[in-house]
């Protein structure tokens, strides 16, 4: 497979790569509109390899929304809001968990691969592999990582997260999650959707506030509204402001809320001046598409591939609460600079070093087992994944 997967398979490709990789039942599970994201062009690739594919989904977000435009078939395996606290948390793995179960038993798929915390340990009792996907260090979400990590087959992360105890089954690869869907070969922003969405005027800023709602969010502190007002008095009439949120906002911050279609929102980000925001996901994805952002909550200083954007390739800033002076101030210092388009070449760089995430996904998956010893070998060519 090249470094751009596009498939384009004969009859006679096909048949030989049959041969040697017989094409298999592959079930997918999706827990979070970025799990989206990373499998889509993946599933693509794989169903025109021959592969058959089944997509399990979680209620997160507008997951369920990003499934119905791409036109992609789905079960989902769970719905509704959870009750809070441990019980709540308990009885939503347990419904999902037994829905994957049977999912397994009446499908028999040959592999399964996500981002889930129950969907390992049924994968292990059926007796199928599963691929565990993460980017978030072990000790980050130590709960996701106690129940899932045990009975995953493998682990893939990317190159530098932290595995903890499951070092042993852990593989790690030179890119990251949302290079599977924002690197080049895949997404080309469209500047016409972005006049159509926002209107053209001064440049703009965008702001992400983020429910923080999930269990390894517990007491994480975000951007507070009080924040929010003074970003919007430095960006002045120089700039518009933008707020994608997904808690309430007061009826003065009304006017700022943007709703957007979830499959127009990179488009979005990528003509922004800026980003702010405390979504992690978010602030990786600016990195992707050149955009400077600035990141507020908990978190920072704890992840490793989001220091790495910051530490190693200045593409954001990262604060904590109680740093609110120092991120107003790394604001006023963007918002003077010339854009020019420094953070997109630093962007360029990085893409010489990392690699297209869904090209490598595709080929490890196809060619599962033996890719898992493959990648280790020595003198592996990463290369072939970078277009």
């Amino acid at each position: 497979m090249n470094g751009n997967v596009k498939v384009h398979n004969t009859p006679v490709v096909l048949l030989i790569s049959h041969v040697f990789f017989p094409p298999m039942r592959i079930l997918i599970y999706l827990g979070h509109p970025a799990h989206f994201h990373l499998f889509r062009q993946v599933v693509r690739n794989l169903e025109g390899l021959g592969h058959e594919l089944r997509i399990l989904a979680s209620s997160k977000d507008v997951l369920e929304d990003l499934l119905k435009a791409e036109g992609l078939d789905y079960v989902m395996v769970g719905t509704g809001r959870r009750k809070s606290g441990i019980l709540g948390l308990a009885s939503q793995l347990w419904k999902r968990g037994l829905r994957i179960f049977r999912e397994i038993r009446g499908w028999r798929p040959a592999l399964m691969a996500g981002t889930s915390a129950e969907g390992p340990l049924v994968a292990w009792l059926c007796r199928v592999p599963f691929v565990n996907l993460n980017e978030d260090d072990s000790d980050v979400v130590p709960l996701y990582s106690r129940l899932s990590y045990p009975f995953s087959t493998h682990i893939l992360m990317p190159e530098g997260c932290r595995a903890g105890r499951w070092e042993e089954r852990t593989l790690r690869y030179p890119g990251y999650h949302e290079l599977a869907y924002l690197h080049p070969s895949h997404f080309t922003p469209d500047p016409g959707m972005v006049n159509r969405l926002v209107g053209t005027g001064p440049p703009y800023l965008l702001i992400r506030l983020s429910a923080l709602s999930a269990h390894h969010d517990k007491g994480v502190r975000g951007i507070t509204l009080a924040l929010v007002q003074e970003i919007i008095a430095l960006a002045g009439e120089r700039y518009r402001v933008f707020i994608s949120a997904e808690r309430p906002l007061p009826e003065e911050l009304s006017a700022y809320r943007l709703t957007v279609d979830p499959t127009q929102v990179h488009h979005l980000m990528a003509g922004a001046r800026v980003y702010l925001g405390d979504s992690q996901t978010m602030a990786a994805e600016s990195a992707m598409l050149g955009v400077p952002y600035i990141r507020y909550n908990d978190f920072v200083g704890r992840i490793t591939y989001l220091a790495q954007l910051e530490n190693d390739w200045q593409l954001g800033f990262g604060f904590r609460p109680g740093e609110e002076k120092a991120l107003l101030e790394c604001l006023r210092e963007l918002l003077q600079e010339e854009r020019g388009d420094r953070y997109m070449r630093t962007r360029d760089r990085l893409l010489t070093e990392k690699i297209d995430t869904s090209a490598f996904l595709t080929w490890f998956l196809h060619r599962y087992p033996s890719s898992s010893r493959d990648m280790t070998a020595p003198g592996f060519d990463w290369g072939r994944y970078r277009p």
